[in-house]
């Protein structure tokens, strides 16, 4: 909190051996220059240049882990989002014994059906089957584009209300 650390800071400028000690531990907490700029001058701090040395070491020690783990997770990042492109043009399969997620008929031929909709997920159904289904749920005809798989929905919803702590009364 840094209305605790401006406190602690105040409270150390008021004693130099105080000071002293805070500016051999204070690492990379806060900035070192808040510390630093709040020192009036013609203050004697006993090792002055040996702690000023090791703040700026720590400091460009902290710049240099940040900066290598920023490397890695920018890697991660895309690693993961090419796994994610690729897991997302596999094709799937559809044999002739699938049945529609939605009314349980087989989903070929879906010609009467107006078409198939397969998601990622692997459920597939009939084009007109889950119109249906997103109509009845909430009122709203949606395009293809709008439309996502029902049961996926119905488990994620009942994974969210069993995760939630219990409201106590």
């Amino acid at each position: 909190d840094d209305a605790l650390w401006d406190n602690l800071i105040s409270m150390s400028i008021e004693n130099p051996k105080f000071l002293s000690g805070f500016l051999e531990h204070i690492g990379a907490h806060i900035d070192p220059l808040k510390l630093i700029e709040r020192i009036p001058k013609g203050v004697p701090i006993e090792g002055l240049r040996d702690r000023l040395v090791k703040i700026i070491s720590d400091y460009n020690l902290q710049t240099s882990l940040r900066e290598g783990c920023n490397v890695i997770l920018k890697a991660d990042c895309v690693s993961l989002a090419k796994r994610l492109n690729a897991g997302q043009n596999a094709a799937m399969r559809v044999s002739t014994h699938s049945k529609c997620a939605s009314c349980a008929a087989p989903v070929v031929p879906a010609k009467d059906q107006g078409g198939l909709v397969i998601f990622f997920c692997t459920h597939v159904y009939h084009q007109r089957c889950l119109s249906n289904a997103h109509r009845a749920q909430d009122g709203i005809q949606r395009g293809l584009q709008d439309v996502w798989c029902i049961i996926c929905q119905k488990e994620s919803q009942t994974k969210s209300k069993n995760n939630r702590p219990a409201v106590k009364g």
